[in-house]
């Protein structure tokens, strides 16, 4: 993708954004995108987690789940980026758990929903996640993404 090409390039987390965001916004049209990323040093434990238009990111460690929201809107939708970053530190048994708006939407206690369904097989997580979600109600795409930091 795009934004990984960045990345892998050396380019900053902001870089990375305003370069998408000029691309996007500088094509014809309504030309715009939710922007879910986490790039994690696996070195450090240090995450740098993008957001823009898109649903909050959640860290699982031990049994506390931690809410990183976003109050950006997607990248293209206007000249100048608008864009959530926060940092973190991770651990190992630490989960983080991305989920699109289909899911959010239906599960508004989804901190507690990530906790129950905690296993350290994360397609088992994700699946049970995604579950609970259509057990309320598919009113839009859903989508789970798990991933354990291990040592």
């Amino acid at each position: 993708s795009l934004i990984e090409n960045h990345y892998r390039a050396g380019f900053s987390a902001e870089e990375c954004i305003e370069s998408v965001n000029s691309f996007l916004s500088s094509r014809a049209g309504e030309d715009f995108s939710a922007l879910d990323v986490v790039s994690i040093d696996l070195t450090s434990g240090e995450a740098d987690i993008l957001k823009a238009g898109s649903p909050a990111t959640y860290i699982l460690h031990g049994e506390t789940v931690t809410v990183i929201g976003g109050t950006a809107l997607p990248v293209g939708a206007l000249d100048k980026a608008s864009y959530s970053l926060a940092r973190r530190r991770l651990y190992p048994g630490d989960y983080i758990v991305l989920v699109t708006d289909g899911v959010s939407d239906v599960l508004p206690a989804l901190p507690e929903t990530i906790a129950a369904h905690a296993s350290p097989n994360v397609k088992r997580m994700a699946d049970g996640i995604l579950a609970a979600a259509c057990e309320i109600g598919r009113r839009d795409d859903m989508s789970v993404l798990v991933t354990r930091i291990v040592k």
